[in-house]
């Protein structure tokens, strides 16, 4: 498996693995934070939710919501030791109003 990247006018591929799992999902997929690039670090996959991790986070809390409230879902990674929110695809800051910094 992986992604194969031609090189070399095509005579040579380059076998490429992976996806960026934190550009898997809808929100500016393939948007300014992403590459087309097979083998960038920031490459989205072909569409949201394609791999494997995405698809089982999203059903898992698909199936929460049907049976109970969920206020917020978290998840931890330790790449770049970054606190990414769906405003991560671009610098520039979250408005002051915004709900995030709304307390519940």
């Amino acid at each position: 498996y992986g992604n194969v990247e031609a090189i070399f006018g095509n005579c040579f591929y380059k076998l490429c693995y992976g996806v960026d799992l934190n550009r898997n999902w809808p929100d500016e997929f393939g948007g300014p934070s992403t590459s087309s690039n097979l083998c960038s670090l920031v490459y989205p996959g072909e569409q949201a939710f394609d791999q494997l991790e995405t698809k089982a986070v999203k059903e898992k809390v698909e199936a929460l919501q049907k049976e109970t409230s969920i206020d917020l879902f978290l998840t931890f990674h330790s790449y770049s030791q970054l606190f990414l929110t769906p405003y991560g695809y671009t610098g520039d800051k979250v408005p002051a109003e915004h709900e995030y910094h709304k307390a519940q």
